[in-house]
């Protein structure tokens, strides 16, 4: 059995920052439409409306998608390194509860190391 380290488990957390913070979230936007997603942004439930909002205010560069994408095959090809040639047991561990208030910045917090990812061979 293997316990990945905060060193190992970098790929996942880079990973899981680009579905927050990243560029790729306007992904999600261009899928809606960006004007749908502006028009009917007061309508949203306020923690999708707060992440959609950070996404559209972001001055983000046409370069730095591609620098994410950049990243997001990085962290892919390395997970997948990582992965392959066993099975592999995803134990999560949280140590609080999602609020209403703040549903996704828990969800954010998976991403430290104190999740644990075993590898068994």
């Amino acid at each position: 059995m293997h316990t990945l380290s905060a060193t190992t488990y970098r790929p996942f957390i880079n990973a899981t920052d680009l579905l927050y913070n990243g560029t790729l979230v306007n992904e999600r936007i261009a899928c809606m439409g960006v004007d749908f997603a502006r028009d009917h942004i007061m309508n949203y439930h306020p923690t999708t409306k707060a992440f959609f909002e950070k996404a559209l205010e972001r001055d983000a560069k046409p370069w730095d998608v591609y620098g994410d994408q950049l990243v997001q095959a990085t962290a892919t090809q390395q997970a997948g390194r990582l992965l392959s040639g066993g099975r592999v047991a995803w134990v999560v561990s949280v140590r609080a509860l999602a609020t209403q208030a703040d549903p996704v910045a828990l969800n954010a917090k998976l991403r430290i190391p104190a999740t644990c990812l075993t590898c068994v061979s």
